[in-house]
């Protein structure tokens, strides 16, 4: 079972996040990470980590362009 992280445990975000602090991150699940979040990982050792600039960088994306349904397609405003 994965833990639902708080913003009071991370009041600085990690710069390198792996997929589960990285769906908390943007407060979304981590089946919708999966689904809806283009950034890729990068390797790190053994590990898959999430740049935290690329995932804003995602969302600032997402903001410019207006809000988002659930299938990911722009509504117009």
């Amino acid at each position: 079972m994965v833990r639902k992280l708080s913003l009071s445990e991370y009041p600085d975000w990690p710069r390198m996040m792996s997929k589960s602090t990285a769906a908390a991150y943007l407060d979304v699940s981590i089946a919708t990470f999966e689904k809806y979040v283009p950034v890729e990982s990068l390797p790190f050792g053994s590990r898959a980590l999430y740049d935290r600039e690329e995932l804003d960088q995602f969302v600032s994306g997402l903001t410019n362009r207006g809000p988002i349904d659930l299938v990911g397609s722009y509504m117009e405003h």
